[in-house]
């Protein structure tokens, strides 16, 4: 006493009714049923840009999208990961919130009033850019050569850095040497971390 109907287009509305059926004919049909389809999945999701602190997506609404709205998730359509939250405008979202130098992964359902799509297929792992480093100080100053240090940031697995400033620079761990400078001049050094993502 129930069948599937397929072959229905997305997010559509259709009317549905049942009659029986013997071999004198059929019988006085159900009243009307009314149901909407679900929305299908966006299609295209992809990062379009990292910060510290965020990623940005964008994709490609479904067929038929009048009144979808969009949910961005975790993998598999899971749940953002704790503290994340989605600002959606039209097809792109920023997630906020994140981790300095983890790596992510995102899917995004299409939502109308009936209910939910299946999500997107998963982003690929996403690493958000490192935190800045902090307390660079000068140690041991010859007239060519100075020694810089700094402290890491949070979360530093994986990270390495380029000191500018001027001279040949050699790093080993959170200081650097910096050689091939000119005697009795003024220099001013910065550190940056750097991960897979930049």
């Amino acid at each position: 006493t129930s069948a599937t109907v397929t072959g229905l287009t997305p997010n559509t509305a259709y009317t549905f009714s049942v009659a029986a059926t013997n071999a004198s004919g059929n019988g006085a049909a159900t009243a009307a049923s009314p149901v909407t389809t679900l929305a299908g999945a966006p299609t295209g999701l992809s990062v379009t840009a990292k910060t510290v602190n965020s990623v940005s997506l964008s994709w490609t609404a479904p067929a038929n999208a009048t009144g979808v709205t969009y949910t961005v998730r975790g993998s598999a359509g899971g749940a953002l990961p704790a503290g994340a939250s989605a600002a959606v405008t039209g097809t792109t979202a920023v997630v906020s919130g994140l981790a300095a130098n983890t790596s992510y992964v995102f899917s995004v359902i299409s939502t109308t009033a009936g209910g939910s799509s299946t999500p997107t297929a998963d982003t690929p792992a996403t690493l958000t850019l490192p935190d800045v480093v902090t307390a660079v100080t000068t140690g041991s100053v010859t007239s060519t050569s100075v020694v810089v240090s700094w402290t890491a940031p949070a979360n530093a697995a994986g990270l390495t850095y380029t000191v500018t400033g001027g001279g040949t620079v050699a790093i080993t761990g959170t200081s650097a040497t910096v050689t091939g400078l000119t005697p009795n001049t003024a220099y001013t050094f910065s550190v940056a971390a750097t991960n897979a993502s930049g």
